[in-house]
């Protein structure tokens, strides 16, 4: 890892659309065929990175997550480690 990636959300995702590879495919669903790329995954983990924060989920906290295998998980697994999250108090 650089020693500006604080986290494995800006390693694995925040990084990639700031290098040019925002338009790369990063996930494709098995069986839909859907496809989620570096962008969509980072704006997405995002917006689910606010929502947790304006609930009151703060550094350190767990938060249960319960979802099927589609591309909306590593949106929630990722943001909960997002920077915006383990940057609060």
């Amino acid at each position: 890892m650089t020693s500006t990636a604080s986290n494995a959300a800006s390693y694995f995702v925040d990084r990639h659309p700031g290098e040019g590879r925002g338009e790369k495919t990063a996930f494709r669903e098995a069986g839909s065929g859907r496809t989620l790329t570096y962008r969509r995954l980072a704006e997405g983990a995002g917006r689910v990175a606010g929502a947790l924060l304006r609930a009151g989920v703060r550094r350190e906290e767990r938060a249960a997550m319960i979802v099927l295998d589609t591309l909306e998980f590593p949106q929630i697994f990722l943001a909960h480690s997002s920077a915006a999250l383990s940057r609060s108090r």
